[in-house]
């Protein structure tokens, strides 16, 4: 699992960002290793609570582990604090790790050269090097 994920970022393709719908008695138990490999690359995780689409997939609520078990499970291993929404309406919850070792898209690089005082024009050509790279600008 972790080696397909691994090998879409090899060649640059990023950011890399991983859905993963969770059902009870399916993968439920996989979250905290899921997390633990992407909080060590960096890489954003999304975890989707298993929902009713109909009668295709015979969707039980019993089947369905809600946003706020999946992030308790989360934080009792690593500490989470929430994010605000990114715009009015957004329906998913947002948290990182307080102790930012997994970083946000661009956040990263960033984050180094501003805790160390970079000037604005070190920081202007950092942002047009990142940008000047990505293929989907």
């Amino acid at each position: 699992m972790f080696a397909g994920i691994d090998a879409a970022a090899a060649p640059g393709l990023t950011p890399v960002n991983i859905n993963m719908v969770v059902k009870r008695g399916i993968n439920d138990y996989a979250i905290i290793e899921m997390a633990e490999h992407l909080r060590a690359t960096g890489r954003i995780l999304r975890l989707i609570e298993y929902m009713d689409v109909g009668t295709t997939y015979g969707w039980r609520v019993d089947d369905v582990v809600p946003g706020a078990e999946i992030a308790a499970a989360i934080h009792a291993r690593w500490l989470l604090e929430s994010l605000e929404a990114n715009y009015d309406g957004e329906v998913a919850t947002r948290h990182r790790y307080r102790d930012g070792q997994a970083k946000l898209p661009l956040a990263g690089d960033l984050r180094e050269l501003m805790r160390g005082a970079a000037s604005d024009e070190e920081l202007t050509t950092k942002i047009r090097s990142m940008w000047t790279h990505r293929a989907d600008r």
